[in-house]
């Protein structure tokens, strides 16, 4: 329990990482930097990992269409998608959840058209989908036993180009990957729902306290509403259970 604590820690660290310095890549998308972690770790054979890689090479494309701020938010759709996919929820909840995230969505489009929020809508839906489909290729992953060593030399060009910031991203992707499938092997403890929660929080806390960049207040209201709507229904559905099991 001690060593997987522990890697949930550097999980922690690596996401961190990634969000602080994540704005400074942002600007100038190298798609190598996102593609040579699936190479690496999981055989293009399988369909749920190429869907994942075409899924992280295209939100990577997205990240110099609008503020990083939000594409680091969108990321609290994740713990959403734990809560309604769990075994405790239904359809009551998946609807009220499905709901407040259009709203709360849709909101942001209505913002960014009035001009109030740089980025484009259309980009914002694109963002919030394919954290959906790189959420649902994780669920249940399965990486290859023996990693494409090959696929590193993909981080020769970017060094050359004196891209430093693109291969730093890169290989905290891989290790945040590598910690992830470690932590999804462990049987000790539900690892795979504290990471959906707390790596898409982490990272935007860290935006916010080390003040890298301005966060829109539109942008920090949106990401706090998703947090305490998943919150809400996680904490309701827990209720419902246990009152459940009391009257058992």
């Amino acid at each position: 329990m001690l060593f997987s604590t522990l890697q949930f820690i550097v999980a922690l660290l690596l996401v961190m990482f990634c969000a602080r310095f994540g704005a400074d890549f942002s600007e100038q998308f190298h798609w190598a930097a996102f593609a040579i972690p699936v190479l690496w770790l999981w055989p293009v054979t399988q369909l749920r990992a190429m869907i994942f890689a075409l899924a992280l090479v295209a939100f990577g494309w997205t990240l110099s269409y609008q503020p990083f701020s939000l594409s680091v938010a969108i990321w609290m759709l994740c713990p959403m998608f734990s809560v309604v996919s769990s075994k405790r929820s239904n359809w009551g909840v998946l609807a009220t959840v499905g709901v407040i995230a259009v709203t709360l969505l849709a909101s942001l489009f209505v913002t960014q058209e009035a001009g109030k929020l740089a980025g484009l809508p259309w980009v914002t839906v694109t963002q919030a989908l394919l954290v959906g489909v790189i959420w649902w290729a994780l669920r249940d992953w399965k990486m290859q036993s023996q990693p494409q060593w090959p696929a590193l030399l993909l981080l020769v060009p970017l060094w050359i180009s004196g891209d430093t910031i693109a291969v730093l991203m890169a290989l905290s992707l891989v290790a945040l990957l590598l910690v992830g499938q470690a932590l999804h092997a462990r049987q000790d403890f539900d690892w795979d729902n504290l990471l959906a929660w707390s790596l898409p929080a982490v990272s935007f806390a860290a935006l916010e306290l080390t003040q890298a960049i301005e966060v829109p207040k539109p942008v920090f209201v949106i990401w706090l509403c998703l947090l305490g709507t998943a919150w809400m229904a996680d904490y309701v559905l827990r209720t419902t259970e246990e009152c459940e099991d009391d009257d058992w």
